[in-house]
């Protein structure tokens, strides 16, 4: 009975290490760091957060092009349904958050905010939009990111760092 066991443990390896040989590396990122990938159905984006750029797909990964507004560094994104959402570093300690509603043809700054500190960037179901820095809290906004409130603050100062937040 123990060698059944045995020899059906070493066929699912076998079968699993077959599977995970599947796997192809995408072309077209110009050897970024993948950190996140977002959908609006019909295109996919990509964000390489050591190239701090996003890039868009419009052949299910075929290939790839860069997408980022205004050629400054992106530190998150936020694709929906005929909107994507940028988060830009304009300088130290300032960012944007801009928005395309026509497929990156022009980009709105919804605010010019030293306030929002903010590289993720999700929408609660009920509508609002939450931004958070690894190392400075986290926002809230209720109108579509032209105002923000920071509603959590580190408790141990600088170094406290925040990987996600969950809502309920």
């Amino acid at each position: 009975m123990k060698k059944l066991y045995v020899a059906l443990l070493f066929a699912i390896l076998a079968i699993t290490g077959n599977a995970q040989n599947a796997w192809t590396g995408l072309t077209g990122l110009s050897g970024g760091k993948v950190t996140d990938i977002q959908n609006d159905g019909t295109k996919i984006f990509a964000y390489a957060s050591d190239l701090q750029t996003i890039y868009r797909s419009t052949n299910d990964g075929g290939s790839w092009a860069q997408f980022s507004p205004l050629g400054l560094p992106v530190l998150g994104m936020l694709v929906e349904t005929n909107k994507v959402y940028a988060i830009e570093q304009t300088g130290i300690q300032s960012y944007n958050l801009n928005t395309t509603v026509n497929d990156g043809g022009t980009w709105q700054k919804q605010n010019t905010s030293s306030v929002m500190r903010g590289n993720h960037l999700f929408r609660m179901a009920t509508g609002e939009l939450i931004a958070w820095g690894d190392f400075d809290g986290v926002y809230i906004s209720f109108d579509n990111g032209v105002n923000w409130t920071k509603f959590y603050t580190p408790s141990v100062g600088p170094y406290e760092r925040i990987f996600s937040v969950v809502a309920n």
